[in-house]
């Protein structure tokens, strides 16, 4: 059974200020373009294993 992930616009937003991060601090072009997929794949692999992270607030619960 596949799942339908999200991402939402406070995650984009989180993962547009990674990339700019990295770019404004001088790191690879390549590096940063392959964090950021990576990132990406693994929140869409949530399609297939929702339990595989658990959710943030779940985290906070339990004092991460």
């Amino acid at each position: 059974m596949n799942f339908e992930v999200e991402i939402s616009y406070k995650a984009n937003l989180d993962i547009r200020h990674i990339y700019e991060y990295y770019v404004m601090n001088n790191f690879d072009l390549n590096y940063v373009k392959h964090l950021i997929n990576g990132i990406v794949s693994l929140i869409k692999s949530l399609e297939y294993l929702p339990e595989r992270y658990p959710r943030f607030e779940l985290l906070k619960k339990e004092g991460f």
